[in-house]
């Protein structure tokens, strides 16, 4: 099933179950460990996400929710190691000089994920606000890396793929890993993250409404470690000597040791 159609349908679902119950207020709420259920459905920087939870006390609650981020492309740079490179001809007279250019990459985000939470409402049964703790799993690739060099490809042309010896000196560079190219001239990887992520946050609104209906507002962080780089399944290491290019995909790959969660979602109590 097409994950937008169902996101569509839930939401319908959600909908007409409100409107069915539009005359149950805060009065008809009972306060109990389990006995009501509520969901959400709404947008943020997970995706799409819908979520359950269930009211324990009038001081917390324990929900779940999947997200589905659909594919979002962004553009960086690659640069190699050297841009340029000196190779003896084929034919063994002279020698052949190489300008390598640096190659456009594209990362596709698309991700699947599932959480956990306890919900803490540390004022008490009449507040909305809140602050939350849990785990985030799966996702673990966070974005695939694509991109093209036709010098390269070039190279690999002149000397029907025999340049073994010279194989280092066109490596990709991307954060402060190296990457090989294939004798096509593509580079292909993938930026991985914990595929367990601890999660705090905070925000305002219950899952499980006094009222039928409500919105509810988070913010938060996944702590999701150092991101890491592989290769045909293989991690890439991480190689302090190289000179990392100052650009964005680089800062993306070096400096996130965190995922930003923001999501806002509008809640329906069930029953």
């Amino acid at each position: 099933m097409n994950p937008r159609h169902f996101i569509t349908a839930v939401a319908l679902l959600l909908a007409t179950t409100a409107s069915a119950g539009d005359n149950r207020h805060a009065d008809d709420y009972e306060y109990g460990s389990f006995q009501h259920l509520g969901a959400e459905l709404g947008i943020g920087t997970q995706g799409f996400t819908l979520g359950l939870a269930t009211a324990i006390t009038p001081f917390f609650e324990l929900g779940a929710n999947v997200n589905y981020m659909p594919a979002i492309l962004i553009s960086g740079n690659m640069y190699f190691k050297n841009s340029i490179i000196t190779i003896p001809s084929p034919d063994g007279y002279g020698m052949n000089v190489y300008h390598l250019n640096k190659i456009k990459v594209e990362g596709n985000f698309h991700r699947l994920t599932f959480d956990a939470k306890l919900y803490l409402y540390p004022f008490g049964p009449g507040s909305t606000f809140f602050v939350a703790g849990g785990v985030s799993v799966g996702g673990e690739r966070l974005a695939k890396l694509k991109g093209h060099s036709d010098e390269v490809k070039q190279i690999y042309d002149d000397y029907s793929g025999h340049i073994e010896q010279y194989e280092d000196e066109i490596k990709a560079i991307v954060g402060k890993t190296a990457l090989n190219m294939a004798s096509n001239g593509d580079v292909e990887a993938e930026v991985r993250l914990k595929n367990v992520r601890p999660y705090v946050g905070l925000g305002f609104g219950r899952v499980v409404t006094r009222n039928y209906t409500g919105v509810r507002l988070e913010a938060g962080i996944q702590f999701c470690g150092k991101l890491k780089v592989y290769q045909d399944g293989n991690e890439v290491p991480y190689q302090d000597y190289l000179e990392r290019a100052d650009n964005g995909l680089a800062k993306l790959i070096d400096r996130m040791n965190f995922y930003p969660v923001l999501k806002l979602t509008i809640a329906c109590r069930l029953f």
